[in-house]
C-alpha cells in the first residue's frame, strides 16, 4: 500500500506547516489534479475559503462556484484566487496554534484537522509531507520535483572554481545538497530532515536562481565559522594560519562576488583583527 493509499485509509495524514507556503497550495492542487473526492474536496476549498474571491462571504454563491467549475477551472482559480489566510485563522482558533497541523481524511467524515503532537503518540498513523503524496501518485513533474542533484562546481563556470569548491565543501560538511529542478531554479536539499532548506531571496521560498542558492549556501557557511567553530580556541592552539587563511578567502570571495553584505565584511575584517591580537598574546607566552 503505497502513501496514498494510505492516507486514503485513514493509516496516514498529512503534515502542512506555515512557513512552507507551498505545502496546503500543493495539497489542494493535487487533490484537483487526481479529480476524485470531488464532493469532500468542494467541502475542504468552501469551509477554508482557499479562494480569495469578491463573493465569498455569499455562502450559496461561493460553494455554487466551486462545486459547477471543471477541474481546469479550479486549477486556474488555484493559480489566481489561492488565500491560505483563512485556513490557518481557523486552525488558530481549534487547535491554539498556526505553524503547522496535520490534515486526516476519513472516508464518510470527509477532511479534518489536529494537532501534529497527537497524532505522533499513534504508532498505528504515519505523518506524510505534501511531497511524499505527490511522489506516491507520480505526479512529480507537476510540480517539478523531480529535481536532478548537481553541484556548484558543475553549475558555475570555470572561473569561479575557488567559490564553487568552497560551496561544495561546505554543502559535502553540512549535509546539503544542490538541486536543479526542470524549470531552471534550485534548491538546497537538506539530506538530514530530508527537505528543502528555505528562505531564498529573504522569503520563505523552497527554490530560487543559481545566484540564489548560491547566496544560501555562502551565508549559511559563514555564519557557521563564525558562531559554530571554536575559532579563539584554534588560535590558542596555534592555527591561527587556518584562521586566517579562512576568515581571509570569505572576504575575499564575498568582496568578488558581492555576497554577505558590507555589514558581514565589516564584521569579518573584525574577527580577524581580534585574532591577529589574540595571536599575538598566545605568541608571547
Amino acid at each position: 500500500m503505497n502513501n496514498f493509499s494510505l492516507f486514503l485509509d485513514y493509516g496516514a495524514v498529512v503534515k502542512i506547516r506555515m512557513e512552507y507556503k507551498d505545502d496546503l497550495y500543493n495539497f489542494c492542487k493535487l487533490l484537483v489534479k487526481l479529480g476524485f473526492m470531488r464532493e469532500e474536496l468542494n467541502w475542504f476549498l468552501f469551509s477554508f475559503k482557499i479562494f480569495d474571491m469578491d463573493f465569498k462571504n455569499d455562502k450559496e454563491k461561493y460553494m455554487n462556484c466551486i462545486k459547477r467549475a471543471s477541474k481546469d477551472e479550479l486549477l486556474n482559480m488555484l493559480e489566481e484566487y489561492y488565500t491560505d489566510n483563512y485556513f490557518w485563522h481557523i486552525v488558530e482558533i481549534n487547535i491554539g496554534m498556526k505553524t503547522r497541523v496535520c490534515i486526516e481524511y476519513q472516508k464518510y467524515k470527509g477532511f479534518s484537522f489536529g494537532k501534529e503532537s497527537d497524532y505522533l503518540l499513534n504508532e498505528d498513523i504515519k505523518i506524510l509531507k505534501v511531497e511524499e503524496l505527490i511522489f506516491a501518485c507520480d505526479m512529480e513533474s507537476d510540480f517539478n520535483l523531480n529535481f536532478i542533484e548537481t553541484t556548484f562546481k558543475k553549475e558555475l563556470e570555470e572561473k569561479d572554481e575557488e567559490l564553487a569548491d568552497e560551496l561544495d565543501y561546505f554543502c559535502d560538511f553540512y549535509d546539503w545538497r544542490l538541486a536543479r529542478f526542470p524549470n531552471g531554479l534550485y534548491g538546497v536539499y537538506d539530506i538530514q530532515c530530508e527537505e528543502f532548506s528555505n528562505y531564498f531571496n529573504d522569503t520563505k521560498e523552497d527554490s530560487g536562481t543559481l545566484r540564489q542558492a548560491m547566496e544560501r549556501v555562502f551565508d549559511r557557511m559563514v555564519d557557521y565559522f563564525v558562531d559554530e567553530e571554536d575559532i579563539f580556541g584554534l588560535v590558542a592552539e596555534g592555527s591561527i594560519d587556518y584562521v586566517r587563511e579562512k576568515i581571509n578567502t570569505f572576504i575575499n570571495l564575498a568582496k568578488q562576488y558581492e555576497l554577505y553584505g558590507e555589514y558581514g565584511i565589516k564584521t569579518l575584517n573584525e574577527l580577524l583583527e581580534e585574532c591577529e591580537e589574540e595571536n599575538k598574546k598566545v605568541e608571547k607566552k
